[in-house]
C-alpha cells in the first residue's frame, strides 16, 4: 500500500462538477471539470481507480446530498472513501483566502484542502433510506409553510385595507373564515363601483385559493410524516415537549447522529455551545450566533414548551432563573439539556423514562460549568 495521499475536493452544481487534486503539501495534482452525467461520473472513477496505484485517494463532496448524490454513489460503488464536506466549512474558508475571488475550481481547492487539514473532523457519507425521506418531506413541509406565511401576510394586508375590523370574523387558518370572504368577494366583484376595489377583491379571492392549496398541502405532507415515522422519531416523541413535527425537523437537521462524537459536537453545530470571550482578567462566555440557527430555533421552541409542560422541565427553568439568569438565558439552558438528552438517546437507541433518565442527567449538567452564560 503506497504512503502518498492525494485529497480530492468536488464543488458540485446542477450541470457540471469541478475536480481538483492536492497532495499532503498542497500541490496541485489534478484540476478539471467534468460533466453531471452518468457516464462521465463512471469514467472519473474509473481514472481515480488508476490513480489509486500510486495514491492513497481521499474524497470530499460539497453537495453530496443534492447535486452531488450520484457521483457520491458511483465513488463509493468503485470502493472509494467520501467524506462529506458542508458549504458552511467551505464559505468561511473562502473569506480567509485572499485574492482568489470565487469560482469552481477555488471552491473544490478549498474542499480538498479541508479533506487534508480536517480529516478527522469530518464525517464519512453515510445515509439511510427511511432518514433520508423524512429529511426531503420535513424540508418540503417548511417550504411550504414559509410560501403559506407570506401569503398570509400579503392577504391580512388586502384585507386590512378593505376593511379594518376584518379580524372580528375570526382566524383566516380557519377554513369557514376563508370561506366567508370568498363568498364575500364573489358577492362584491359584481357589485363593484370602481376597478380599483374589484381589483383588490380579485386579489383577497385569489389569495384565499393559494392559502387554502398549501394549508391542504401541508396537512397532506403531515399525514405522508405520521407515515414515514422511523424509531428515532419515536425516540425523539417519547421526551415532554417534542412532537411529531419537532422531532422530524431534528433529524433533517441532525441527519445521522452518528456524524457527531459528542453532545458537545451537537450543541456547536446548533448553535447552542458558548463562546468564551477573555482578556486579561476579563472573562465571560457568552451564546453563540453561530452553527445551525433553524435547528437552533427548533430546540428553543421546544425548550419554551417544555418549560410550560413538563414539570421536570419546568423545575430545571425555574431553578437556573434562582441561580440569577434571565428567562431567554434559562431557555437556552433547557435547550441544552434537552439537546444531551436527545444525543444519548438516540446513541443508544434507547426510549426517554423520566424516572431513569432524570437523575442521570442531573448529575451529569451539575458538571459542566459553562452552560450558556451569557
Amino acid at each position: 500500500m503506497t504512503s502518498k495521499k492525494m485529497f480530492i475536493g468536488f464543488d458540485c452544481h446542477k450541470e457540471t462538477h469541478h475536480c481538483v487534486g492536492i497532495d499532503i503539501e498542497g500541490k496541485e495534482i489534478l484540476n478539471f471539470e467534468l460533466k453531471n452525467t452518468f457516464d462521465e461520473m463512471h469514467n472519473t472513477s474509473l481514472l481515480f481507480v488508476q490513480l489509486s496505484e500510486e495514491y492513497k485517494i481521499i474524497i470530499g463532496v460539497e453537495g453530496s446530498r443534492y447535486y452531488g448524490i450520484h457521483l457520491a454513489d458511483s465513488l463509493k460503488i468503485h470502493g472509494f472513501e467520501v467524506l462529506e464536506v458542508c458549504s458552511n466549512i467551505t464559505r468561511s474558508r473562502r473569506r480567509t483566502t485572499w485574492g482568489t475571488g470565487k469560482s469552481d475550481p477555488v471552491d473544490a481547492l478549498i474542499v480538498a484542502r479541508t479533506v487534508r487539514d480536517e480529516y478527522e473532523k469530518l464525517s464519512e457519507l453515510n445515509y439511510d433510506q427511511a432518514t433520508e425521506v423524512i429529511i426531503n418531506i420535513s424540508r418540503r413541509r417548511e417550504d411550504l409553510v414559509q410560501m403559506r406565511a407570506i401569503e398570509l401576510r400579503r392577504l391580512h394586508a388586502f384585507l386590512t385595507v378593505l376593511n379594518p375590523e376584518y379580524k372580528k370574523k375570526g382566524d383566516i387558518l380557519q377554513k369557514k373564515v376563508r370561506n366567508y370572504w370568498l363568498n364575500y368577494c364573489k358577492r362584491q366583484i359584481p357589485k363593484a363601483k370602481d376597478k380599483l376595489l374589484a381589483s383588490k377583491l380579485h386579489c383577497i379571492k385569489s389569495l384565499i385559493y393559494t392559502i387554502t392549496f398549501l394549508q391542504q398541502s401541508v396537512d397532506t405532507i403531515d399525514a405522508q410524516l405520521e407515515a414515514a415515522k422511523t424509531k428515532d422519531v419515536e425516540i425523539l416523541m417519547s421526551i415532554k415537549g417534542i412532537g411529531l413535527i419537532s422531532a422530524c425537523k431534528i433529524l433533517s437537521y441532525i441527519g445521522n447522529i452518528n456524524r457527531f462524537s459528542s453532545s458537545s459536537k451537537l450543541a456547536a453545530y446548533a448553535g447552542l455551545s458558548p463562546v468564551t470571550f477573555a482578556s486579561g482578567k476579563y472573562l465571560c462566555h457568552k451564546s453563540s450566533l453561530k452553527g445551525n440557527r433553524k435547528l437552533n430555533s427548533v430546540y428553543y421552541s421546544i425548550a419554551l414548551t417544555a418549560s410550560q409542560n413538563d414539570p421536570i422541565s419546568k423545575a430545571y427553568y425555574l431553578r437556573k432563573q434562582q441561580e440569577g439568569k434571565t428567562k431567554k438565558q434559562a431557555l437556552l439552558c433547557l435547550a441544552r439539556r434537552i439537546l444531551k438528552l436527545t444525543f444519548g438517546l438516540l446513541t443508544k437507541q434507547e426510549f426517554y423514562d423520566s424516572k431513569v433518565h432524570t437523575n442521570k442527567i442531573s448529575e451529569s449538567l451539575t458538571q459542566d460549568k459553562k452552560l450558556i452564560n451569557i
